[in-house]
Order: structure tokens, then sequence, then C-alpha cells
């Protein structure tokens, strides 16, 4: 089993969407990767969806959030729901990427943290800018 699954949210920004998965792939080439679609309508992003169906999981959400956040929180939910097999879920928006290559055994360092340390929720990926 793979221990990490990249749930992409995203909503009519294709272009980003595209750029989003190829990091991805770069950094991590047998990632499982499942873009949480919220319903998009705009050509270019239903053209990107239908191009990435062949190497992604598209999920498109099975009711609509009644906030003004849409449907981000109902989608992040049902990944959390969906994909609770997987030790570790990484959340991403359309608009972001992976920047270097993620190897094994940081990943394994990163599942030994959260069953060492039961109340730990989660890591937040932070960017130090060198002097």
């Amino acid at each position: 089993m793979k221990k990490i699954a990249f749930c992409i949210f995203s909503f009519n920004r294709g272009q980003y969407l595209k750029n989003c998965v190829e990091s991805i792939q770069s950094c991590l080439p047998n990632a499982d990767i499942y873009v949480f679609d919220d319903n998009s309508d705009d050509q270019q992003t239903l053209s990107v969806l239908d191009e990435l169906k062949n190497i992604c999981n598209i999920m498109t959400p099975s009711g609509y959030g009644k906030t003004k956040h849409g449907g981000l929180y109902l989608n992040m939910q049902t990944a959390l729901e969906a994909l609770s097999h997987y030790p570790l879920l990484c959340f991403l928006q359309d608009d972001t990427q992976v920047v270097r290559p993620v190897d094994a055994q940081e990943i394994d360092s990163w599942v030994s943290l959260f069953t060492n340390n039961a109340s730990l929720g989660f890591l937040h990926p932070c960017f130090i800018r060198g002097i």
C-alpha cells in the first residue's frame, strides 16, 4: 500500500491544475493523485480534467456546501472519509505545486512522526528564505 495520497482541490482553474499535477508527477513519480473538482464549468478546465482522468482519480462532490466557501470544505471532508486507508494525505489547492523530489525515507519519517505522536493532526510545509 502506498503511504501518501495527494488531494488537489480545484474549481475552474485548469491551467493551474495541470501544472500542479505535473509537479507531483515530477517530484513523486508514483504518487496517487486525487482531484476533487467542485463542478468546474469552463471549457479549459473540463478539457484538462478529461486529459487527467487517465492519470488521476477525478472526484466530484456528492452535494454542495451551504457556506460562502462553496464546496471546498465538503470536498476536504470527502477526501478524509474516502481516503482514510492512507497513512498520509497531502491537501493542495490547484494553484500550488510540489517544488522538490520527496523520497521514501522522508515519507517514512512523516508516518513515524504521526505514529509516535497520537495528538498530532497535521504538518504544514514552510518555506524558509535563504540568507
